[in-house]
């Protein structure tokens, strides 16, 4: 008996300590490109070959740190298309996803030369259409009904995506000595269409033939790889300090169909709106009664009721996540798939009106919307 306990005790503790372990890193590294298509091309070498090459070293050197788990959306030398990519992120839950490329120009091609880092986002700019276009495989209207939900989506993970993208520049300055050609934004689809923060690595341009020939040997794989790696590890260690990524799996508020006026334990926890250490924290006892009334605000009289919208998602996220910034009650609807989160209630476009100002400080890109029986008929941007 006393040998059958010891033995269960043993086990016990053996079990307690693999449920303790922290959770894995999970770290995306999309190489581009691949199979049948090549992407941009030097004289000898291939984007698709050059893009491998690192993201291997890459995954090597992140996959030695502690608690980390690497997954690439192509290990071999295969085509993958934008979308497959990005269910591949998705699927594994990464924590960030870090897709590689070389440059390409038609405009002095022997003489275009430096690294660039983008990240989604509604830039926009004409001299970015060119890389645009060739890694989102054919042109894309940012004009289209899809820009407002990119717009939203940028916001969840634009501070820790544009971090990284910073760090990536400097690193590739000061190891690989690339020229600096800055932290972009624009709209690229693999990017949009992952739940993470998420940047795109312009390694050099492979039209240039000094730059070509350091993009393909393997030291000058080694020093872009050691320089992103860099990157990655001020990245976590910046945000990663107690696996602060919140659990997806986490079901605990909201329902599809709930827009209703915030109940009074919400309304305790909208008194004030919150904001992390860099936004303006909102203490005026005018501003506490406004958010009041509007927390405890009747049907408005043409049916539903007002709302600032300020993200929008493809699963669903925790209520006590960071993408929100504090603010809260934070609720949401379901449209097309997509759930889309909302703050504050009122019976009239006028009282929601008063506090989108304050709420535009933690997310540039809030609208208001009005609700009814949890469904979207009308917004205003």
């Amino acid at each position: 008996m006393r040998t059958f306990t010891l033995t269960l005790l043993s086990l016990l503790i053996a079990t307690t300590g693999l449920l303790c372990q922290a959770k894995d890193f999970v770290v995306v590294i999309d190489a581009g490109h691949g199979g049948s298509d090549p992407g941009a091309l030097g004289v000898n070498a291939t984007e698709k070959a050059v893009t491998l090459a690192v993201a291997k070293k890459l995954g090597k050197l992140v996959g030695e740190e502690k608690n980390v788990k690497v997954i690439y959306t192509r290990p071999s030398d295969r085509r993958v298309t934008l979308e497959e990519r990005a269910t591949i992120a998705n699927k594994n839950k990464g924590d960030l996803f870090i897709s590689i490329h070389t440059n390409s120009s038609q405009t002095n091609p022997e003489t275009c030369c430096g690294t660039e880092t983008y990240i989604i986002g509604p830039e926009k700019s004409d001299k970015n259409r060119d890389v645009v276009a060739r890694e989102n495989g054919g042109k894309y209207d940012p004009n289209s009904d899809d820009f407002i939900l990119i717009s939203l989506r940028q916001d969840l993970y634009l501070e820790r995506s544009n971090y990284l993208a910073t760090q990536i520049q400097k690193n590739m300055v000061s190891i690989a000595g690339r020229r600096n050609r800055g932290v972009k934004q624009d709209v690229f689809r693999v990017l949009w269409s992952v739940n993470m923060p998420s940047v795109l690595v312009e390694l050099d341009f492979i039209c240039n033939p000094e730059q070509e020939a350091f993009l393909a040997s393997d030291d000058g794989q080694d020093l872009l790889a050691e320089a992103i790696h860099k990157a990655f590890m001020a990245y976590r260690k910046k945000y990663d300090k107690s696996n602060t990524k919140a659990d997806k799996t986490d079901e605990s508020y909201g329902d599809d169909n709930d827009n209703a006026p915030s109940s009074k334990n919400d309304k305790q926890g909208s008194d004030n709106l919150k904001t992390d250490k860099t936004s303006e924290k909102v203490t005026a006892d005018k501003k506490h009664d406004k958010e009041e009334r509007i927390a405890n605000a009747n049907i408005a009289e043409n049916g539903g009721t007002y709302h600032i919208q300020i993200l929008a998602a493809d699963s669903k996220i925790p209520s006590n996540s960071w993408q929100f910034h504090g603010l809260k009650p934070v609720k949401f609807y379901k449209e097309n798939g997509i759930y889309k989160y909302y703050y504050g209630s009122a019976a009239s476009k006028s009282e929601i009106a008063a506090i989108l100002p304050d709420v535009k400080k933690l997310f540039p890109k809030a609208f208001i919307i009005r609700l009814i029986d949890g469904k979207r008929v009308e917004f205003f941007l």
